[in-house]
């Protein structure tokens, strides 16, 4: 069925982890540190939304965000909303993405219309690996 991006991911509290594929620390002790952040945040500050993990579309390697990202996950019970680069910047990003737990799927192009308040519809539901 045709989703609405904007209107399903709005009942989320969106949750935004940056970082690099070439990362050499643990990613463990990266994403401890990250989620004991977060817990204390979101106590501070009340967040009555699930959250939602935003994450790029780089292959699942043993360290670096990806690595990061999914132990976040995990850890934290929440699923993941995959952003991929367009084909026309990168044709290979999407192919090799993790998609863990994904549930939503958009291209970048797409989420910037977003940001920038412009509508878009998707019929792109999520994969699970």
């Amino acid at each position: 069925s045709v989703l609405s991006i904007q209107s399903t991911l709005s009942p989320f509290h969106p949750l935004l982890i940056e970082g690099h594929t070439r990362d050499t620390r643990d990613p463990a002790v990266v994403a401890d540190q990250i989620i004991s952040n977060l817990r204390r945040s979101w106590s501070e500050r009340k967040i009555t939304k699930p959250p939602i993990l935003i994450t790029q579309g780089d292959p699942l390697t043993e360290r670096g965000i990806s690595a990061i990202t999914r132990i976040v996950a995990n850890e934290l019970g929440v699923k993941r909303c995959l952003v991929c680069l367009d084909e026309d910047i990168d044709p290979e990003h999407s192919k090799l993405a993790d998609r863990h737990d994904v549930v939503y799927e958009l291209k970048y192009s797409h989420l910037i219309d977003i940001l920038n308040g412009q509508n878009y519809v998707s019929d792109n539901s999520a994969n699970d690996d």
